[in-house]
């Protein structure tokens, strides 16, 4: 997959608190240089899905949380990449929060972003990019 780091420098600052507060300044830094090369490589290696691939994000977002964990030879707890996750999506809340879907209006929304994915999944992009997400969509 082609990199993007862009939502490892998203979520980095709170996932660097994180590990911060639970293991000292050096071991953060420490990790957190590691981490960011990692996820370079982890991306990197990752199966192409398609550049266009309108759920590439998915992808992309749970690389960055697994890269700690990965730099720290899995020494990292889940319960602190938990905790990462929740701090790194609290921090971004903002934009997250901006529909809600549990009105008509925030399900439209969700719908129109589900559909254009299945619109995007056709046979021959199934062909081309097998190890993509099949998403079954129904109404």
């Amino acid at each position: 997959m082609k990199y993007n780091g862009f939502y490892f420098w998203m979520f980095k600052g709170s996932m660097k608190k994180v590990l911060t507060e639970k293991y000292g300044v050096q071991y953060a830094s420490e990790i957190m240089k590691k981490s960011a090369r990692v996820y370079r490589e982890m991306v990197e290696r990752a199966d192409d899905i398609g550049a266009d691939n309108p759920m590439a994000y998915n992808e992309l977002f749970a690389l960055a949380f697994v890269a700690p964990y990965v730099a720290s030879e899995k020494k990292i707890p889940p319960e602190t990449v938990q905790e990462m996750m929740r701090r790194a999506l609290y921090h971004v809340g903002w934009y997250f929060g901006r529909t809600d879907l549990n009105t008509e209006k925030g399900k439209a929304e969700n719908k129109k972003s589900i559909v254009r994915y299945v619109k995007w999944y056709t046979p021959e992009r199934e062909r081309q990019y097998p190890t993509s997400f099949k998403v079954d969509f129904v109404g």
